[in-house]
């Protein structure tokens, strides 16, 4: 193949799609000393005088949240410094694939001969498609 045609396909770079990404590896993050000390230091004071398994939980997902906050532009700086690393100077087109009522998030660093390409489904038509999917799967099991 011509390496001027070469080409890498993003499949959904979007916000739903990262969210997912975020909160698994902002669990990893943690691990970070620095970072697991200030949110115990934040957080779980506020935690032990709660007074109702609610608001302990509504606490814990704040701190999540906020580990996602700090854990969005590490990963973001690592996604696109590998996407830069593996395709774009290796001479590779990118292309972000997104459904038609979706825009491309910014943990992506897009440049101006990146390409976006809409596929042709929004997102609720894809949302049905895969639930029907897994009924299908559960159902021949």
């Amino acid at each position: 193949m011509n390496e001027q045609n070469r080409s890498f396909i993003f499949l959904y770079p979007q916000e739903e799609i990262f969210d997912y990404e975020l909160e698994k590896g902002a669990i990893l993050y943690e691990g970070r000393s620095k970072i697991r000390r200030a949110l115990k230091k934040a957080f779980l004071p506020r935690i032990e005088r709660a007074e109702t398994e609610a608001e302990k939980e509504a606490i814990q997902q704040e701190a999540r949240n906020q580990l996602k906050r700090l854990f969005r532009p590490f990963y973001s700086k690592k996604l696109n410094a590998c996407i830069d690393e593996r395709y774009r100077k290796k001479g590779y087109a990118i292309n972000y694939a997104l459904l038609d009522d979706c825009a491309v998030s910014d943990i992506i660093a897009l440049t101006p001969r990146d390409r976006v390409i809409y596929v042709g489904m929004v997102q609720m038509e894809n949302t049905l498609i895969r639930s029907q999917i897994i009924l299908l799967i559960n159902y021949f099991r």
